[in-house]
């Protein structure tokens, strides 16, 4: 508190466009009045709304001017689901419309797992143009090798080839994309009936359809 006032954290609950209901958590610096300029949606349903990580860096962005929304949904997380471009979007939206904001720049954080459906959103032509900048942090560029890992262990660049055991909670995620998608690994691996998926949820397909600036960390 020496140098700048805890920001205010709100809640906020609206429908998405996915059709389910969407909770959203404000930070803003407190007494800012309309003059917050930016606002930055940090995606990653796949933490709680309790994790001290986010609550840090949503608490950062916010001190350094920035209005920051934390969406959640009760049904997740999945990932491997493309409903979460459609909340995305909708966070967007609703950040847009809010007029005690008064936000000209919107810019999307992606972590981990999201990656894919930041950066699909971030190309997606309803909110393409609003976007200023993307940040990606410890993404991934296809996801055909994220799921090749998390299945085998086998991981390769150029000529680096390994094998390491995934993380239990990497597989954890994946586990619950399976359920939902009432598929078996090779099938989202390959199968051409979730093509259309692995496209959309890999960055490396959307890439040169972004306007904004993007950061990856």
């Amino acid at each position: 508190e020496i140098f700048t006032r805890k920001p205010i954290s709100e809640e906020h609950a609206i429908e998405s466009l996915s059709g389910r209901r969407l909770k959203i958590q404000v930070w803003r610096k407190k007494g800012a009045g309309k003059n917050y300029s930016s606002a930055l949606i940090i995606y990653a349903p796949f933490l709680s709304q309790n994790d001290l990580r986010l609550i840090n860096l949503a608490d950062t962005f916010a001190r350094a001017g920035f209005v920051v929304g934390l969406p959640w949904h009760a049904e997740g997380p999945y990932i491997l689901d493309l409903r979460e471009v459609n909340d995305i979007v909708s966070t967007v939206f609703f950040l847009r419309d809010n007029p005690s904001l008064g936000t000209e720049y919107f810019g999307l954080f992606g972590i981990s797992a999201s990656t894919g459906p930041v950066m699909a959103a971030a190309a997606d032509p309803r909110i393409r143009e609003l976007l200023s900048f993307i940040i990606s942090f410890a993404g991934y560029y296809r996801i055909e090798n994220v799921l090749r890992f998390i299945t085998t262990g086998q991981y390769s660049y150029k000529e680096i080839k390994g094998e390491i055991e995934p993380d239990s909670y990497t597989k954890e995620i994946l586990n619950k994309a399976l359920d939902y998608l009432k598929c078996d690994e090779e099938s989202l691996l390959t199968g051409p009936k979730f093509e259309n998926l692995r496209k959309v949820l890999s960055p490396s397909s959307v890439l040169d359809q972004l306007k904004a600036e993007c950061f990856i960390i």
